[in-house]
């Protein structure tokens, strides 16, 4: 049986603070589990049964339900703390991307986390998600009186005026993004795009070459990387002026 190890943080400290020397510290002696260690050592059997490219093929689908598994599990227990700590665009450079006095939509808010974190650095935020359960949570959680959640189809209020549309972890879910980013432009001025990165996992690489699944959400129609994401930012007509890399995502500022 494995004893679990104690906090590496003093209570209260917020998640994904940049740890101590400390914090990053353990001895040799390190927590056992039997389950795991019976696993290490049948791995050399399974693969003289299996082959070594069925092993692979299998261990690669394993890591990548598990790492879901776990993503949307610590998500359900630390809430808006876990995403904010885990994505790509900081309070602090939501600050410097965002005018002040801004009209902001929030293109498919989802829950609306990234609603609540912009609320105070602007004049106003009309969330739109197609999801009445998600957009329900969100107005359950809103305590901002300059923040709108509407239920229905974002890009019917793409006719309105906005000074920044974010597309918050939006366009790996559409068909054609850069049509999407090419209909943004002629509402705002300024853009912000977050996408996943396919680098955010090495083993990626080797799900590629494989030709195994590397999606990280089964509604994906892509994964991104940073020069992927300028060739469409550029198709529809965007100039990059700003990045920003998370531990999963990546974030990109850009104006018409």
């Amino acid at each position: 049986m494995s004893s679990p190890r104690q906090p590496a943080r003093p209570p209260g400290e917020t998640l994904g603070a940049e740890p101590t020397e400390a914090a990053l510290s353990f001895s040799r002696e390190k927590p056992r589990s039997r389950g795991v260690a019976a696993m290490y050592r049948l791995q050399p059997v399974i693969e003289r049964v299996v082959g070594r490219e069925r092993r692979l093929r299998w261990l690669l689908d394993m890591e990548k339900l598990y790492w879901r598994l776990a993503y949307e599990a610590a998500g359900a227990a630390y809430g808006d703390r876990f995403q904010n700590h885990a994505l790509a665009i900081p309070r602090e450079t939501l600050e410097a991307w965002l005018p002040a006095g801004a009209r902001v939509l929030d293109f498919g808010c989802g829950h609306g986390r990234t609603a609540r974190i912009i609320a105070p650095l602007v004049r106003e935020v009309v969330g739109v998600d197609v999801d009445p359960t998600k957009i329900r949570r969100a107005r359950e959680r809103n305590a901002c009186a300059n923040v709108r959640f509407v239920v229905g189809d974002a890009r019917e209020l793409l006719a309105e005026p906005f000074d920044v549309v974010m597309l918050i972890h939006v366009i790996e879910h559409v068909g054609d993004p850069v049509k999407l980013l090419a209909d943004v432009r002629r509402t705002a001025p300024r853009v912000i795009v977050e996408v996943p990165l396919f680098d955010r996992d090495p083993l990626n690489a080797v799900r590629l070459e494989l030709g195994s699944d590397f999606s990280s959400d089964a509604d994906h129609l892509r994964e991104y990387t940073k020069e992927l994401l300028t060739c469409q930012l550029a198709q529809a007509g965007w100039a990059i002026c700003d990045w920003s890399r998370g531990s999963i995502s990546l974030a990109a500022l850009a104006e018409r």
